[in-house]
């Protein structure tokens, strides 16, 4: 097979030929991950179609060979995507649908954590910045990174001036 396979005039490729260019697919698609380029016999198909390497029906992905090929491309990927067992039990048996959207909402739901945790530090730092400026004559600007004086800012400035409210209502009692 020629190297320069693109170049040439298409013809009908077949056989070991074929099985060499949809496994060379395959691994273009394991590098790219699940997220990207999940693996099945349709999606490989259309690729290829794209690519110009075939031109017939999902047919031609149909032999025991690459059926085979396709599977175990398909595993590795779901194996290395690091899916919860009910997502790759869905995935596995051809209910993709309902398995995109488990994966969407686990991904939704880990965003909502992890911004939940975001706050809770940028609270804690905002405690912290408070104590060190009334105790110390460090200038907090002058230590903290500035992506994280923008938003320390606001919060401190919040949380500095409910302080202050709170310091003159017992200076007026």
């Amino acid at each position: 097979m020629s190297e320069n396979w693109m170049s040439t005039s298409i013809k009908r490729l077949a056989g070991k030929d074929l099985d060499i260019l949809v496994e060379k697919e395959l691994q273009e698609m394991l590098q790219e991950g699940y997220d990207l380029s999940p693996i099945s016999a349709k999606v490989v198909h259309l690729r290829l179609l794209e690519k110009q390497i075939i031109n017939g029906g999902l047919s031609t992905l149909s032999t025991p060979y690459r059926k085979n090929l396709i599977a175990e491309y398909k595993d590795k990927q779901l194996y290395e995507a690091n899916l919860t067992e009910e997502a790759k039990r869905q995935l596995s048996s051809n209910r993709s649908l309902e398995g995109y959207k488990r994966r969407y909402q686990e991904k939704c739901d880990e965003v909502t954590a992890l911004e939940a945790i975001v706050q809770n530090n940028i609270a804690a730092l905002v405690e912290i910045v408070i104590a060190v400026e009334s105790r110390t004559p460090l200038k907090i600007e002058n230590i903290l990174a500035p992506t994280l004086l923008t938003d320390l800012d606001i919060q401190t400035e919040t949380k500095l001036h409910k302080k202050n409210l709170e310091v003159v209502t017992i200076k007026k009692s």
